[in-house]
This record gives structure tokens, C-alpha cells and sequence, in this order.
């Protein structure tokens, strides 16, 4: 089983779930499960989005905790969060101490302004294309058609 206490990683309870690996998963199978390479493992692990332990040999080890972490991290990479605000939002989503951090929440209120416009902007297009499409076809859709014509 792995020990609690591993840097980066949120709330207690970073022992292996039930039925992941005991010690932890490898890396290899933190790629499979949250559809990261090992090379990206590798670098969020240098700029501190996790900190799996070490097994014998050196092999790292991560606890269901740390696949969490990684999968919420992918979602924010995905949506253009950079490492930075990733990991700045990682940190408040598992602080206990909001409040008496004044320059993270700054930040924090400056990547939500900026997810604000970015969603505002997709809003427009959205609605430019749903638009083009009814003029285009005489109707609305719910959703776009699967291919171009």
C-alpha cells in the first residue's frame, strides 16, 4: 500500500483503491487510465501537478488520488488552462486555506475572466454556425451533422 502524505497529491486517503495495484498503479498504467503519455506523466510530474512515491528500483507508483488529480489536470489542460493555472487551481480545489491567500485568488479571478471570454466567444460561433445552418437548410438542428457536405 502506498503512504499518505505524497507532496501534490489531495485530502487523505492515498492509499491504492480497491482494485488498483497493490503499492500503487505504474506508470504505464496511469497512461492507459487517464490518457496521458508517459511523457507527459514525466513532465507534470517535473512541474509539480503530481508527486507519485518511488517503488523499489525507482518506479513510480500512484495512488486512485493521483489518477483523479490527473484526469481533473487533462480537463484543464484540454479546455487551454496552461501547467500554471492548472496547477494553481489544482492547489485551491484541495486548500483548505482560501481565504488567507490573496495573490492565488487574484489569480484564480483572472483565469476565470479569461475561461469567461473564451466561453462567451464560443457562445458567438456557436450561434453564427447554428444560423448559417438554418439558413443553409431551412431548420435548426440540435446538433451539428457528423460530416460537411
Amino acid at each position: 500500500m502506498r503512504a499518505s502524505g505524497t507532496g501534490h497529491s489531495p485530502g487523505p486517503g492515498t492509499s491504492a483503491a480497491p482494485g488498483a495495484p497493490a503499492g500503487g498503479y505504474r506508470l504505464g498504467e496511469v497512461a492507459k487510465h487517464t490518457g496521458l503519455s508517459p511523457k507527459q506523466l514525466r513532465q507534470w510530474e517535473q512541474h509539480g501537478l503530481v508527486a507519485p512515491i518511488r517503488g523499489t528500483g525507482g518506479q513510480r507508483l500512484y495512488a486512485e488520488a493521483d489518477l483523479q488529480r490527473l484526469r481533473q489536470a487533462k480537463k484543464m489542460r484540454d479546455s487551454g488552462m496552461s501547467l500554471a493555472e492548472v496547477k494553481l487551481t489544482l492547489w485551491f480545489l484541495s486548500s483548505n486555506s482560501l481565504g488567507s491567500e490573496v495573490e492565488g485568488l487574484t489569480q484564480i479571478r483572472a483565469i476565470c475572466g479569461r475561461i469567461e471570454t473564451q466561453l462567451a466567444v464560443v457562445e458567438e460561433i456557436t450561434d453564427a454556425l447554428r444560423t448559417r445552418l438554418i439558413r443553409r437548410n431551412g431548420r435548426a438542428f440540435a446538433s451539428a451533422p457528423s460530416s460537411a457536405p
